[in-house]
């Protein structure tokens, strides 16, 4: 939870670690969220954003927390007074949107091809015998990517490009690429390096809106900057996954808050 402590500081607290019991209906998970609440003596209208990746039962539950139910009766009675209804916004978290946007550009076309074979290459590099002799000469081995953890593409492809000379003196079938290639292995490192800090940025405990949105507009500009088509790409996949960030009040309404304040 982050919050405003009465000192006017930026706070981030871990209030639960609740074991699901392999049930992830957003019925229950709402269930989770509002005992949680209820502990630390957490009325739902004092939350104002959910911040949630874009799993469907997430955003459902966050959806559901805004149903009708047995909320604080004092409280009722002053929203009654006012004519106020209270809703807690959702909002999509900024690096399962940047995420996303990197899969999407990555699964389409040449860099998709280009990838597949670069993969096998750091399958080669991984088997018993060539990843003896790879750590006995440059004391490190080859990474390969997982789809599930992020940035380890830009890992795998910036380790590959460390290893030129050790892959070039394979000489092996499996291990060729041109030179060309290579050029293009140093083009992808560049132009992931850029999402890839950014992400990092993201995980900010302090991280406000403001800077968020600053950062990623930087992050767009900096692709932009390289002028190629990889970047190009990645630049309008993340010009278009904006509009789910800016799509959202509680997110402008922090951002123009931030920028008065």
């Amino acid at each position: 939870m982050q919050y405003y402590d009465e000192e006017h500081s930026l706070t981030v607290k871990t209030l639960a670690l609740v074991d699901t019991e392999a049930n992830y209906t957003s019925s229950h998970l709402k269930e989770i969220l509002l005992d949680t609440l209820k502990q630390f003596n957490i009325s739902k209208q004092q939350v104002i954003v959910c911040v949630v990746d874009n799993a469907s039962n997430m955003t459902r539950t966050a959806q559901v927390l805004n149903e009708d139910e047995d909320d604080d009766e004092e409280i009722e009675e002053i929203q009654d007074s006012l004519s106020i209804d209270h809703i807690m916004h959702h909002m999509r978290c900024s690096e399962k949107t940047l995420q996303l946007g990197i899969r999407i550009v990555l699964k389409k076309g040449r860099a998709e091809k280009f990838l597949t074979k670069l993969r096998k290459l750091a399958q080669h590099l991984c088997s018993p015998h060539t990843d003896a002799i790879l750590k006995h000469r440059e004391n490190k081995g080859m990474l390969i990517d997982m789809p599930t953890r992020w940035g380890s593409t830009f890992l795998m492809l910036q380790r590959l490009a460390d290893l030129k000379c050790f892959v070039q003196d394979l000489g092996s079938q499996e291990s060729y690429l041109t030179e060309s290639e290579w050029v293009e292995v140093k083009m992808m490192v560049k132009v992931l390096q850029i999402p890839h800090a950014a992400t990092i940025y993201f995980q900010k405990q302090d991280l406000t809106l403001e800077e968020c949105l600053l950062h990623w507009k930087e992050v767009m500009f900096k692709l932009e900057k390289l002028n190629n088509n990889l970047a190009s790409a990645f630049s309008t996949t993340l010009q278009s996954r904006q509009e789910f960030l800016l799509r959202n009040d509680a997110f402008l309404a922090a951002v123009w808050v931030s920028s008065v304040c």
